[in-house]
This record gives C-alpha cells, sequence and structure tokens, in this order.
C-alpha cells in the first residue's frame, strides 16, 4: 500500500463520519422543513463541506504540509509541489438534502497535473473504492473489474443529469429513443460518481455522462480503465462531443457504435 494512499484513506473516512452524522440528524428533522427552507439548504451545505473539508485538510497537512490541496474555497496555491489533492466533500448534495442514500466523498491526488490516485467513500453502505495509476482498483481492498459479458436484456445505463438543451433533444432524439427500443433500462441517480463506481465494479454496463467536468472525466476515466472498461465520446452530426460514454467491455462499445451510426 502507497502511504500517500493511506493518508487519503484517512483523511476520506474522517470526512465520512461528518457526513454521515449529519445526515442522520437530518432524518430527524422535519422533512418537510429541510425541502421548503431553500436558505436552510444553503446553510446545511456550507457548513458540513467547511467541517468535512476542515478534517480531511488537516489529517493530509499532518503528513504533507507542502502539497497543494484545492477546495471549494481554495483553488490555487503558491507551493513549490508537483502533488495537488483535489478534494470533493460531498457529490450528490440534493440526494443529501432529501434523505436519499445516494451520495459520496472523493479524494484525487494530481502528480505532475496527471491523476495518479483516487479514493471514493460512500458512507453510507461503507464502502471504499480506491484506484491507483496503472495499478488496477479495489473495492475494500478486494479487487474490482468492470462485467466482461454483455446481454443487452440486461443492461442497465445510467446518467448523469442533463441541463443544457442541445444535450436534452440529442438525448431525447437519439439514446431516450434508441435505448428504449432495445429494451435497455436507463436511471438517474444523481450522482454520478457513484455510478462510474458500479460500472468498474460490474454492476452497470454503460454510464453516459453529459456535465463534462474535468475533475468528474479524470476520476471516471481512470476508475473505468483501470477496471478494464472503455471510454469514447458521444458525438452530434456537427462533430461537437455532447457526452462522455464509459463501457464495460468491447461487446458494449460496439453497440453504442452500432446504435448511433
Amino acid at each position: 500500500m502507497y502511504p500517500i494512499l493511506n493518508v487519503a484513506i484517512c483523511a476520506i473516512r474522517n470526512g465520512g463520519n461528518i457526513i454521515i452524522n449529519r445526515y442522520y440528524n437530518n432524518i430527524n428533522y422535519d422533512i418537510k422543513n429541510i425541502q421548503n427552507n431553500k436558505n436552510y439548504h444553503i446553510s446545511l451545505i456550507h457548513n458540513i463541506i467547511y467541517k468535512t473539508e476542515k478534517v480531511m485538510i488537516a489529517k493530509i497537512l499532518k503528513f504533507y504540509p507542502n502539497h497543494i490541496i484545492l477546495n471549494q474555497k481554495n483553488t490555487t496555491f503558491i507551493k513549490k509541489t508537483n502533488i495537488i489533492w483535489d478534494l470533493q466533500p460531498i457529490y450528490g448534495t440534493k440526494n443529501f438534502i432529501k434523505n436519499i442514500p445516494h451520495f459520496c466523498l472523493s479524494i484525487a491526488i494530481y502528480i505532475k497535473n496527471k491523476i495518479a490516485f483516487s479514493v471514493i467513500y460512500d458512507p453510507i453502505r461503507d464502502e471504499l473504492f480506491t484506484a491507483i495509476q496503472g495499478k488496477g482498483t479495489q473495492l475494500n481492498k478486494n479487487r474490482i473489474r468492470c462485467n466482461n459479458s454483455f446481454n443487452i436484456n440486461n443492461s442497465i445505463i445510467s446518467i448523469s443529469h442533463i441541463t443544457n438543451y442541445v444535450q436534452k433533444k440529442f438525448f431525447l432524439d437519439n439514446i431516450f429513443k434508441n435505448f428504449l427500443n432495445a429494451k435497455i433500462n436507463l436511471r438517474i441517480t444523481g450522482c454520478i460518481i457513484l455510478e462510474f463506481m458500479y460500472l468498474s465494479s460490474g454492476k452497470l454496463d454503460f454510464v453516459i455522462d453529459f456535465n463534462q467536468k474535468k475533475k468528474i472525466f479524470d476520476i471516471g476515466k481512470l476508475y473505468i480503465k483501470e477496471s478494464g472498461g472503455l471510454v469514447t465520446s458521444l458525438k452530434d452530426i456537427n462533430n461537437n462531443i455532447l457526452g462522455m460514454c464509459y463501457v464495460s467491455n468491447n461487446k458494449c462499445m460496439q453497440f453504442i457504435k452500432n446504435i448511433f451510426k
């Protein structure tokens, strides 16, 4: 085990303890008050992010005081180091607010501007996913791999939230219609990072991400490729990239290429 990965695991578990405690306190709060009070949403999330980042950063700096740490408020530091920690205290904030148990924490470690390590933690299920560039992926210290088989009738595809009009039209005109005709099950869960984890552990067959944020792309690409999967782009007729598609094997990739001809 790499020392830097051990520190990342300790840091993310410490952060997860705060998230899970606040989540169960949320359940005891009047759900109608939570859903109808926008200011409460903002205050709740900011408070959780602050406390979670604080304990995670403290753990990291204890062992690596000269490393760069990127978080919600601090995005640039002037330090002489090639190692950058990118922290995300909570993915799936809407799920968290509505007490839907589908969210996670994330740490990505970049060395010379390339992602080298990643730790994803689902505190509800106590599932800890790790990935090392060139060394594979694990779930709770057990090696995981993408599904190496493909059966259209049993396939499940997960899709990220879509906000762009062009992407929505592309989805309705192509993806939704084609997958519906192929009798493939579609789902949108509100936490795309966990969907990458499920794909890398063989539970899903496809994941399509329309948001194309660099940090999410880096994490998704690392886990999927290290677990034997493939990554391709979805393009419109003008060759514009509208989303990224992550698939479990070559058979899935061929199906994607055929369905969008």
